[in-house]
């Protein structure tokens, strides 16, 4: 794993994934980590996951207590980078947050920010199963 400064500078994008606590996105880290793609992983806590050797660990705000300082956290980080980076929201929650502070962090990330109807109808359970029967 490059260190921060070597993602900063890299030409290939990154992959920087929230939260890192949970098992499925220790695999979407251990995933990308083993094809070679850097990894920086956030969350508000130190956390078991920033021990591996495929990630870098960050602290970031708490998104559920402060989703506007975490948003200008994301966009401070997103800065830094010489190619924007992946960006891999891994909760329906933080994926609604990215998309509602999308103005703020679109400019430093690749992410797929799709309108609001789209979006509810992934993340409603009850839309998305009217959307398929249609």
């Amino acid at each position: 794993m490059p260190s921060l400064e070597q993602c900063y500078r890299s030409e290939r994008p990154v992959a920087v994934v929230y939260p890192a606590f949970s098992l499925n996105c220790y695999g979407v880290i251990r995933g990308l980590g083993e094809k070679g793609i850097p990894v920086i992983a956030l969350d508000e806590n130190p956390n078991p996951q920033f021990s591996s050797r495929y990630c870098k660990g960050l602290i970031c705000p708490d998104p559920k207590l402060h989703p506007e300082a975490f948003a200008a956290y994301l966009a401070e980080l997103g800065s830094r980078f010489k190619t924007p980076p992946v960006l891999y929201m891994m909760e329906d929650l933080y994926v609604w947050l990215a998309h509602r502070y999308r103005e703020q962090i679109a400019p430093y990330y690749r992410f797929s920010f799709v309108s609001e109807e789209t979006l509810s109808n992934c993340l409603d359970k009850r839309r998305t199963f009217e959307v398929a029967e249609r």
